[in-house]
This record gives structure tokens, C-alpha cells and sequence, in this order.
């Protein structure tokens, strides 16, 4: 929801025809390929669910002739250990893992032993875009 509520803050509409189900495993993300690289017109890049999406993802275009970023640029979301030692390195999404497994724990803790009440409390955390090597360099 976050990546169509983006899009329209940009002003840009959501093509449901652009978002490929998956399932955050690089199997999929491998499978996916042939399906993404069908569109019509083909993107020029692709934004996996997370970065082990993304490595599958990358698998898949290279079976299919294509080199990440000089055909289509690739990006990931967690910044997971990996993504700083793959080939080429994986742009991605850093998010706070660490502290976002703490507050689900402690809200999860809370509403189990009852001192917390009423509806769901959204939390936002901050990200931070990593530019690494899966995307093109660009000034400005």
C-alpha cells in the first residue's frame, strides 16, 4: 500500500498490471521474471518486496540474456548483509529491522497481558535509500 500511495502522491496512477504477486522468497522472485520482462511496454526497472526477492530476481534476468543495471536497473528492501557482498550490489531499502522486531514485541506483549486497549496503533519508521551498484548512477 505504501508503493501506491506513493506513486499517487507523486501524481502518478497505480497499473495493478505492474505488481507481480510474490511470495518474499527468491524462488519466486526467480519465477516472476518471465511474466515482468512480458510486459509491454518492458519496465526499466523493477523494485523487489525485499532484497532475497530481488536476488532471485536477478537470476531470472540474467537467464534471460539481460545485465543488471545496463538493461534494468534492480532494487531490494531490508538492506540485508547480502546486498553489500552480491554481484553486482544490490540498491536497496534500509529499514530498521532491530527496532521494528522490538515495538511488534512490545505492543504484541502489551495487548496479551491487557495493558493495552483500543484499535492497533500505527508506528512509522524511518528508511534510508541505499544506491549500490544494481542501479544507474545519475546527477541531480
Amino acid at each position: 500500500e505504501a508503493y501506491r500511495a506513493t506513486l499517487r502522491r507523486h501524481g502518478i496512477a497505480p497499473d495493478p498490471a505492474l505488481e507481480i504477486d510474490g511470495d518474499y522468497t527468491m524462488e519466486r522472485g526467480e519465477a516472476a521474471m518471465p511474466e515482468f520482462l512480458a510486459l509491454d511496454p518492458r519496465p526499466s526497472a523493477l523494485f523487489a518486496s525485499n532484497d532475497i526477492s530481488a536476488f532471485g530476481a536477478l537470476r531470472g534476468l540474467r537467464a534471460a540474456g539481460l545485465e543488471v543495471p545496463d538493461d534494468l536497473a534492480l532494487a531490494g528492501f531490508d538492506d540485508i548483509q547480502l546486498a553489500r557482498f552480491s554481484s553486482p550490489t544490490l540498491t536497496t531499502v534500509r529499514a530498521p529491522v532491530q527496532e521494528m522486531g522490538e515495538a511488534a514485541i512490545a505492543r504484541l506483549r502489551a495487548r496479551m497481558t491487557g495493558d493495552a486497549s483500543g484499535p492497533p496503533e500505527q508506528v512509522l519508521f524511518p528508511t534510508e535509500l541505499v544506491v549500490r551498484d544494481s542501479t544507474p548512477r545519475w546527477d541531480g
